[in-house]
């Protein structure tokens, strides 16, 4: 029986392919059964909770939210910390590294506001949340009245912060829990079509030729067709219908709320993208007002911005093959408020 923290099924990828699922969970369990010092005499059962004990402190990541906008600054700041451990067997991060390296992440996967995106927020606030994850270099003077780090002092001692020693063994005995992790945070907070992208930006690898245990949510296997075909096959923002040997390629069923915040696997929160239109979505440049007309940020810039505002600019969306197929005005709200990246008029608020 599966712990409470296991909101999904695990979904097992097998290290060599001539493994069977059994065979592969029994070789995972035999890692963690070492990681977290079980011995010899410890149950699978007992093995298996540990180890959701450990992924659900991450499942559980509170997020600042202000009037429903969702804050991404702690994913990136941990993902940040992951790569870094991965890749350069590093066990802290430095303000000063943090903020020139997380900061403009923040800014680039945030929800349009006039926010601040300093790191400083997650930098000190992970040790408050989950304080056997994370630990934080706290000197006198450093904390102001309301618990929030002072910048200018936290720049001028570089102070240091990162996975406590307890988080870091368990990640070097068991090196797969970091792609674990890493994918448990991209799957609860970013939309699918950015994971790849955010990866790049922090340096964090997750190869396919790994063993992962990932808790994995369940999907309606039949919501990319019934989308494609509610909407004729083709990008419903730019009519792109492009097939190779009679099957439809770089066409993609879009979430228009994010699967990662919740969003149903139904027609009527999908929209039929060509690949570089569901890219453009999901990172807030575009999006789709109440009364189905595209819009495009402002803040956008370069000749393709010019084309793509005088192509798409007040375009109504096409529309799909049954009326009750149309997009939900519930999640294209969503999509305003949390994703877009621009301002929208009080008539479609």
């Amino acid at each position: 029986m599966q712990g409470k923290a296991d909101t999904g099924r695990y979904y097992l990828v097998a290290k060599h392919k001539k493994l069977s699922i059994a065979q592969s969970r029994d070789m995972i369990i035999s890692d963690d059964l070492i990681a977290t010092g079980l011995n010899a005499t410890g149950t699978r059962h007992k093995a298996m909770k540990n180890l959701e004990s450990f992924l659900a402190k991450f499942q559980k990541l509170s997020v600042f939210t202000k009037k429903g906008q969702r804050a991404p600054h702690k994913p990136l700041l941990l993902l940040y910390a992951l790569a870094k451990l991965q890749r350069d067997q590093q066990k802290f991060i430095t303000f000063n590294d943090a903020e020139k390296d997380v900061a403009p992440l923040i800014e680039m996967y945030r929800p349009w506001s006039n926010a601040s995106s300093t790191v400083s927020y997650p930098y000190n606030r992970l040790a408050n949340d989950m304080k056997d994850i994370w630990w934080f270099e706290d000197k006198p003077n450093l904390l102001g009245p309301g618990g929030d780090l002072r910048v200018t002092e936290a720049r001028s001692l570089n102070i240091k912060a990162g996975f406590t020693h307890d988080t870091i063994k368990i990640f070097e005995q068991n090196p797969h829990l970091i792609e674990n992790v890493a994918t448990l945070l991209l799957s609860h907070h970013f939309a699918d079509g950015l994971h790849e992208e955010i990866l790049e930006a922090v340096g964090l690898e997750i190869g396919s030729d790994t063993t992962s245990l990932v808790p994995k949510k369940n999907r309606n296997p039949e919501f990319r067709r019934e989308v494609i075909n509610a909407y004729f096959e083709q990008c419903c923002f730019c009519d792109f219908d492009m097939k190779l040997n009679g099957r439809g390629i770089a066409l993609e069923a879009a979430h228009i709320q994010w699967h990662a915040a919740n969003g149903p696997d139904q027609v009527i929160n999908g929209l039929a993208l060509c690949v570089l239109h569901h890219r453009l979505f999901d990172f807030g440049a575009l999006t789709v007002l109440s009364d189905h007309t595209i819009h495009v940020s402002e803040n956008i810039a370069g000749n393709w911005a010019r084309k793509l505002t005088s192509e798409l600019q007040n375009k109504k969306i096409r529309p799909p093959r049954k009326t009750e197929y149309s997009p939900a005005g519930e999640y294209l709200k969503w999509h305003h408020e949390q994703v877009f990246k621009g301002k929208i008029g009080e008539r479609h608020a």
